[in-house]
Order: C-alpha cells, then structure tokens, then sequence
C-alpha cells in the first residue's frame, strides 16, 4: 500500500487535533524488514517523544523527570537511558547517572515495570 496516503490520514485526522489541544502524539515508521532489534518501534516513538523536549519548557521537563525518579528511582532512570539514548541525554543535564551498559544483562522483569511506569507518567 506504498503511496496510499495512510501517514497523511493520521497526520490531518489524529496528529493535529492531538497536538492542538497540547497533547503528545508519538509516531514513528514501522519498517517490516528491520525486525533485528526487538521493540523498535516502541523504542523509536518513545526516542521522537523525548527529542520534543529539546524545545519545549524547562518546568515540563523537569516535572517530567522529578516523577519519573520519585516513580522508579535512579535505577529505572537509568534503564530508561539505556533504552531509548534520546532520554539518556535530557536526564543527564538535570541528574547525574552512573551510565553502565545494561545491554543483554538487562531481564524483562526489568524493563517491562520501567516502560510501564515511563508510559504512566507521560499519559
């Protein structure tokens, strides 16, 4: 269905009444044939979200980071960084992390609480 407007659809239909109400609207491009890297769509949208941040208020952001770190603690802050880089960069100019590559060490009994609580708090 290359070319069929489906991305155009969302943009008029989803994107602009969401965003003018000042709400988010994560989106991202699902590539059906870079299925290596497991939730990379997740991961792609959640990284789109963050980069809004580079423009928007100081107070959002940093509201957005006091209830992350009083939700999960500097722990799950710090899978967030390793998750989705984007984060990684805003959280490291309001908290230092100590950054270590969590990589295939990283259990789903981990990551799964942290995306929740992540998805809770910028609902």
């Amino acid at each position: 269905f290359s070319g069929a407007g489906k991305t155009t659809f969302v943009e008029q239909t989803i994107y602009q009444p969401i965003i003018g109400r000042g709400g988010h609207f994560m989106h991202v491009k699902f590539d059906q044939n870079c299925q290596v890297e497991p939730l990379a769509a997740i991961i792609g949208a959640f990284e789109d979200f963050c980069d809004s941040f580079k423009s928007k208020n100081d107070d959002k952001l940093s509201d957005l980071i006091v209830a992350l770190q009083k939700m999960m603690g500097i722990k799950g802050l710090t899978v967030l960084a390793e998750l989705i880089p984007s984060f990684g960069k805003i959280i490291n100019r309001k908290v230092k992390l100590d950054l270590v590559k969590i990589g295939n060490a990283m259990t789903q009994n981990q990551f799964i609480p942290v995306l929740q609580v992540f998805v809770k708090i910028i609902s």
